[in-house]
């Protein structure tokens, strides 16, 4: 959604994926102030980020690293969003172009892909037999407790070490050939 808006932060100009995904008709929010489209808990500082944008004008992500936007459907249901600002210099003045992505169902995957490592992560640990894995250099990339309590090392001391390091001397030298095999054939 795409939504231009003066160093008033009145909304001046909408497209149409901006009346889908807030609910509202491009007339309802023409001349309206952006925080129309915001959650309370954001309206009574965003003036001073509108001044603050208009002194330094670049092009930026909205938001501080980390923290999640939030914006308002008409209807009052908050969704997750992505915004990038860009400033516009025209013959009319000073305009702000925001880009704004309604990322719901991004968030949905990523809490779908935690839920599944850390189900992935509950199965490793209980597993009673030593499980490392390793990157194609033999650096060890990760231990379960089976691992760590077998090779008498803590997980911190193994993530440091190649799987050459744990290997017994009369297979170790073996190690190599085998990665570069299975390499080979597309393993």
């Amino acid at each position: 959604a795409t939504v231009i808006v003066n160093k008033e932060g009145k909304i001046h100009l909408v497209n149409s994926q901006t009346e889908k995904i807030f609910g509202y008709t491009r007339d309802e929010l023409i001349g309206k102030g952006i925080e129309v489209l915001m959650p309370s808990r954001y309206k009574s500082a965003h003036h001073e980020h509108i001044k603050s944008f208009s002194v330094k004008p670049k092009v930026r992500a909205m938001g501080a690293a980390g923290k999640e936007l939030f914006a308002q459907h008409k209807d009052g249901k908050e969704f997750p969003v992505e915004i990038s600002l860009s400033p516009l210099e025209t013959i009319d003045g000073f305009y702000t172009s925001a880009a704004i992505r309604d990322v719901t169902k991004q968030k949905l995957i990523e809490k779908e892909i935690k839920k599944s490592e850390e189900k992935y992560k509950d199965i490793v640990e209980s597993i009673s037999d030593m499980l490392c894995t390793h990157d194609l250099d033999g650096k060890i990339i990760s231990v379960n407790a089976a691992a760590t309590k077998m090779l008498g090392y803590d997980a911190d001391t193994l993530l440091k070490m190649t799987i050459q390091d744990i290997l017994a001397p009369n297979v170790s030298g073996l190690y190599p050939v085998s990665i570069s095999a299975l390499i080979k054939n597309g393993y």
